[in-house]
């Protein structure tokens, strides 16, 4: 046992196994192309990973069966079913042009040319970069089972992700929007988007019984999504918030409740009990992708070419920090998991923000005279 050479830069490791439960002698072998350094290197690796009780043994799986197996009994038990569908796409692309490579034979120029190939057909970075990332993420599974010994995606230079234009509405922008509204029930949900900055699903997923009117605070416990059975699911641990909200917003809430009890009232029986608060005119639940036509519809007609629903979100927490509210107080109310992704993504509001620190510290210090100056 030990290593053998067997020609030209070509040596045989034999390992010891041990014996099987029916006594039988287990011996691993392994041909190494190389140098006897690189095979005694190789032949240490083996025996570390015998020690840790991982299978030295080539496995014969494929990329697209780890992949399946990944899918089905590490990720459907842990994330939502809209990422798990986001998940598959992943899987499908990488399965696509990896699909038939064994698992232990996959090395980081197949994972490059991949990613390149993907980036080539028109699709943008950021995009492959979130493919990219969960497919380590599976690779990452597979080297802690022992199917891998290390992962390869660990070598591969991920797209740099372009940094996306943001886009906000201003004060008079956001005034002109509410006052040419057409539709109630969409001006008093573009109203209350902009005063909380919640997202479109946590907006749908609003019921009256989340609304604390004494305190004037809103709980956010679930969000529209389309993906799940229930049509809900539970946001994030750090989007699982309160957000509290002014008198003013709690008026226009009022407003809407006493719209739709009109509305519940006409309806009778016809009437989708839901508890909702920003549903259907039959009181079903509202669709994100719905949500967003209505609103593509005023925007076109307003001539604000490019403004999303979601850009109301944005607006809230630009308009937030001009207004010279903390950035911890605005990462708290948007659901960000640190300030960072808040100082990040609206820096285009920090440099104001330093002007009016500046000056106000030049308020409050007097100027230090010279020596001498009475």
């Amino acid at each position: 046992m030990g290593i053998t050479k067997l020609g030209q830069r070509r040596y045989r490791i034999e390992i010891d196994r041990g014996r099987t439960a029916g006594g039988k002698r287990e011996r691993y072998y392994e041909t190494v192309t190389g140098t006897r350094k690189q095979a005694q290197a190789r032949d240490r690796e083996l025996r570390r990973l015998l020690d840790t009780g991982i299978d030295i043994e080539p496995s014969r799986l494929t990329v697209a069966e780890w992949l399946d197996q990944w899918l089905a009994n590490y990720a459907r038990p842990a994330v939502s079913a809209r990422t798990l569908a986001s998940y598959g796409g992943t899987a499908a692309i990488f399965a696509a042009s990896l699909g038939p490579v064994r698992l232990r034979d996959l090395r980081p120029e197949h994972i490059q040319a991949t990613m390149a190939s993907y980036l080539a057909g028109g699709r943008s970075n950021r995009t492959g970069r979130r493919h990219f990332v969960v497919f380590k993420s599976a690779l990452r599974r597979a080297v802690r089972l022992g199917l891998l010994y290390r992962n390869p995606a660990d070598a591969v230079e991920p797209p740099r992700p372009e940094r996306k234009e943001m886009r906000t509405a201003d004060l008079e922008t956001i005034t002109r929007v509410l006052e040419e509204c057409r539709q109630d029930d969409l001006r008093r949900l573009i109203y209350f988007a902009v005063q909380t900055g919640l997202r479109a699903g946590e907006l749908l997923g609003l019921t009256w019984s989340d609304i604390d009117w004494d305190h004037g605070q809103i709980r956010i416990r679930r969000s529209r999504n389309s993906f799940e059975a229930s049509g809900f699911a539970e946001p994030k641990a750090r989007s699982r918030r309160s957000v509290a909200v002014s008198k003013g917003t709690l008026d226009v809430l009022r407003e809407q409740r006493a719209a739709q009890n009109q509305q519940r009232l006409a309806l009778g029986g016809r009437w989708a009990h839901h508890d909702l608060v920003f549903p259907r005119r039959e009181g079903s639940p509202e669709d994100v992708n719905n949500l967003a036509k209505r609103w593509g519809a005023l925007r076109d007609r307003l001539g604000l070419t490019g403004l999303r629903f979601h850009d109301l979100r944005h607006t809230s927490a630009t308009l937030a920090l001009e207004a010279g509210v903390h950035p911890k107080v605005v990462q708290e109310r948007l659901g960000h998991t640190n300030i960072g992704i808040t100082l990040d993504t609206y820096s285009h509001v920090l440099p104001n923000m330093q002007r009016e620190a500046a000056e106000a510290l030049d308020a409050l210090l007097p100027r230090p005279r010279e020596r001498g100056a009475s």
